[in-house]
């Protein structure tokens, strides 16, 4: 490359000089160059560094290639002994990773990694803390790195890991190595011993954790590792060397086979299905693929295609901004021709005045980096938390990418400033300043790429507007039960009958206080769990969903009873009765089951029907309404939740009531309570967050739909002042004027409005129907879309049709 000469060196610093002037003489147009570049180049920076996070996940691992994560697959069985879809659920038996590790070749090492919450000791002070419970074969599958201690913890049924933070919220910088921690798991006190410290987890894993217990601490081990019909279990493998999922999983389908062939024979006898129906199988996932696999039922996944739609919309982003920059370019034209005439005469070449005009749209791009960098530094924490990704990364940690950065920007600016520059560079100077020379941009391109990005902007704007109704129908639906003003505390209990003495004592002492309306127990809240069983009914194969309740139950969540009666009050025992929804009663085919003995659990010929409650959501609406079976028996299931219907207000003060009260029974235990209806709320957070990224998103598409009008409001006016001046001579007013140059605008958001809106409508159908109830497609929502997408185009030409109209004849005819 040859160097710069003495003259090309002033030459540059004089276009650098030109090239800032000009900024400075034409601000508002700079500014709106630079900040649409800017939003487009952020955009599309922004969006890189969240999936460049998303897609890195457990990469970091030195065997990262040799690590799967194991899932179950389920066939439910349905009344005629058809399978349905298959279920796909991350829990596996407890016993699944060692007699993976002895049985299988493929596989070295396996481990669980059973979640649950225990109580941890600070001094006198419970705290409540998730713990894992895993095998020793943990730290040495993940490179996770050791601050302190040795990859050879966990070997001991007492030893105990933590990360970072754990260390330092319970030791406070004291050395916790060989430190005692006390825990209360399954109601029994147990103290473990710090073997190792390991550094906070990266955001970037699916295996978030702060502390490890071996296996063997977990509640009512003994019992679950041999039991093979309960899944409860999260598990990771690792195999000898680097295989395929697919080569994987047909190693794994012996080994189901081999482990629940006989129960699965029992199953399809029982329910009269086929030798060879399907009831299950395992399922490999490589853990690096494991955060963008939502269908495993992983916690914390997303969704790969929201990944691509964010993308997509980012570079559209970038491309209307670079065509913004083009039309405004054009449009502003008509003021520089003097000056590429003068130019022209002073001896500059074409190629001089086209590396000029390149040169500021360079500069522009720059400037324009410069803030989108900025903005996109300030706004990385907002959008991890609205995305839930936890990303801490920053541009300038990445010098490859900064890298990128600048030879993106110099790729945008020559994109962006080649047309307009070789466009001006065929100005002939004698014409222009003779003023013979006429500039008349021809606008049927600009028209097309504003149609395409207005397009764009109403399929958004729709699409936000359903998502939003949607959302709002979510939180206004009757769910079969009165979810408001309850207040949900958690009994804190293994598998034994604290749960229940915690509930009647509650019961006793709280009966009088007036700011509570009812009290009433479950085995399970809402979203928090489930237990299934599959039986037959006469011949007939059925499922449903169990849960125990107490006589209070029905009444205090306001559950409509359709048919026979409620439980009997004030007893807590085994019944021999049980009460079902109307789903379950369609599925066995009876009008009238009360009365009828239903076989659940593998009783024989089981309890009778007490009565039938109308159907009610004990999923999201993401899901049908499943059949649900309500019991008392405390054998099959302890209570673990206690329900409070509280008065609207005083709740503080009831709330207070009620801690003092748990606290008075249980010294061993925080509390900890919820609302049933914030807690409902919770299970919509990934569609909330991205009905948020689609408000961001459209925001982002009108502004720089905006400024794509406005710049073609410019453009038209250059065009049309000559005529505007004639027709004003001639008499015409300004309402009439107004009319007259609005209506190309109206005409383009009408056409974009044929386009945008039936897309948005097939597209967001598909979105509705992952909610088994949803709003309706309705043609309010199509006219509420394009009142605010035209509203948005007139307000946007506005400045500039009322500034030409308002220009004085002589003025536009001067130079005709």
């Amino acid at each position: 490359m040859n160097p710069l000469t003495n003259q090309q060196v002033p030459m540059l610093r004089n276009y650098f000089l030109i090239a800032i002037r000009h900024l400075r003489r034409e601000r508002l147009y700079a500014s709106i160059n630079v900040l649409g570049l800017s939003i487009g180049i952020g955009s599309c920076l922004l969006i890189f560094l969240l999936l460049q996070h998303e897609n890195s996940y457990d990469d970091f691992h030195e065997r990262a290639d040799q690590l799967f994560q194991v899932s179950m697959i389920n066939y439910v069985p349905t009344l005629d002994g058809r399978n349905d879809e298959p279920e796909i659920g991350p829990l596996v038996p407890m016993g699944t990773p060692e007699a993976m590790a002895d049985e299988m070749p493929a596989i070295s090492r396996a481990t669980s990694m059973n979640s649950r919450r225990a109580t941890v000791l600070k001094g006198n002070e419970p705290i409540r803390e998730l713990v894992n419970y895993v095998t020793p074969d943990f730290l040495e599958m993940f490179s996770f790195p050791i601050k302190d201690g040795h990859r050879d913890a966990l070997t001991q049924k007492t030893d105990v890991v933590i990360s970072e933070t754990i260390a330092e919220k319970y030791f406070e910088g004291r050395d916790p190595l060989d430190q005692t921690m006390e825990f209360i798991i399954g109601g029994r006190s147990s103290l473990f011993t710090v073997k190792a410290v390991m550094a906070d987890p990266p955001t970037n894993t699916n295996l978030d954790f702060g502390i490890l217990l071996p296996l063997q601490a977990t509640p009512y081990y003994e019992e679950e590792i041999t039991n093979w019909n309960n899944s409860n279990t999260f598990v990771l493998v690792e195999t000898e060397e680097p295989m395929s999922a697919e080569a994987l999983n047909q190693q794994m389908q012996s080994f189901y086979d081999q482990h629940w062939q006989s129960r699965n024979d029992v199953t399809r006898e029982n329910l009269g299905m086929s030798d060879t129906s399907a009831l299950g199988a395992l399922m490999a996932t490589p853990l690096t693929q494991l955060h963008l696999s939502p269908e495993t039922g992983w916690w914390g996944t997303m969704n790969p295609q929201y990944g691509k739609i964010l993308a997509a919309i980012a570079m559209l982003i970038l491309f209307i901004a670079i065509i913004n920059y083009i039309t405004l370019a054009m449009a502003r034209a008509n003021k520089r021709m003097r000056e590429v005439g003068v130019r022209k005469v002073l001896g500059a070449h074409s190629q001089q005045v086209v590396g000029q005009l390149l040169g500021e749209a360079i500069l522009m791009t720059f400037l324009a980096l410069i803030l989108a960098t900025a903005w996109v530094e300030l706004s990385l924490p907002y959008f991890s938390e609205v995305l839930g990704s936890g990303v801490s990364l920053s541009l300038f940690d990445q010098p490859v990418l900064l890298l990128w950065m600048t030879a993106g920007g110099l790729a945008i600016g020559l994109l962006s400033g080649v047309y307009p520059a070789l466009f001006m560079a065929r100005f002939n100077p004698a014409g222009i300043l003779k003023g013979q020379q006429q500039l008349k941009v021809r606008t049927g391109l600009t028209r097309v790429l504003v149609v395409l990005q207005y397009s764009l902007t109403l399929f958004l704007i729709v699409s936000s507007l359903l998502m939003n109704r949607q959302m709002r129908y979510i939180s206004e639906k009757d769910l079969g039960y009165n979810q408001d003003q309850v207040v949900v505390i958690s009994t804190h209990v293994g598998w034994d009958d604290e749960g229940e003495r915690l509930y009647q004592h509650l019961k006793g002492q709280l009966a009088d206080n007036p700011d509570i309306h009812a009290i009433s127990a479950t085995s399970l809240s809402f979203g928090h769990g489930w237990s299934r069983f599959a039986s037959n009914f006469e011949g007939k194969s059925f499922y449903a969903y169990a849960f125990r309740v107490d006589p209070n139950y029905i009444p205090s969540l306001e559950i409509n009873l359709k048919a026979g009666e409620n439980f009997l009050p004030d007893r807590m025992v085994k019944t021999g009765e049980v009460i079902i929804n109307e789903s379950l009663a369609k599925q066995l085919g009876e009008d009238d089951p009360v009365g009828k003995n239903l076989p659940i659990f593998g009783e024989e010929p089981g309890p009778v029907v007490r009565g039938v409650v109308e159907d009610y959501h004990i999923f999201s609406l993401d899901q049908k309404i499943e059949p649900v079976v309500l019991h008392m028996d405390s054998s099959l299931e302890k209570l673990n939740f206690v329900y409070f219907k509280v008065a609207a207000d005083q709740q503080a003060e009831t709330v207070a009531a009620i801690k003092s009260v748990y606290l008075d029974f249980k010294h061993d235990a925080p509390f900890e309570h919820f609302y049933l209806d914030e807690d409902l709320a919770r299970q919509y957070e990934s569609h909330q967050k991205r009905s948020q990224l689609m408000q961001i998103a459209t925001s982002l598409a009108i502004l720089i739909a905006c400024m794509g009008l406005f710049a073609l409001a410019s453009l038209s006016a250059v065009n049309r002042t000559r005529e505007i001046g004639i027709r004003k001579v001639f008499g015409a007013d300004l309402t009439r004027l107004l009319l007259m140059l609005n209506r190309e605008i109206v005409l383009l958001a009408l056409v974009a409005f044929a386009i945008g809106a039936p897309a948005a409508a097939y597209f967001m159908q598909d979105w509705l129907e992952q909610f088994v109830y949803h709003v309706d497609l309705e043609s309010g929502l199509f006219v509420t879309a394009f009142m605010i997408g035209v509203g948005l185009a007139l307000a946007t030409v506005s400045y500039q049709v009322i500034r030409v109209a308002l220009t004085r004849p002589s003025e536009a005819l001067r130079h005709e």
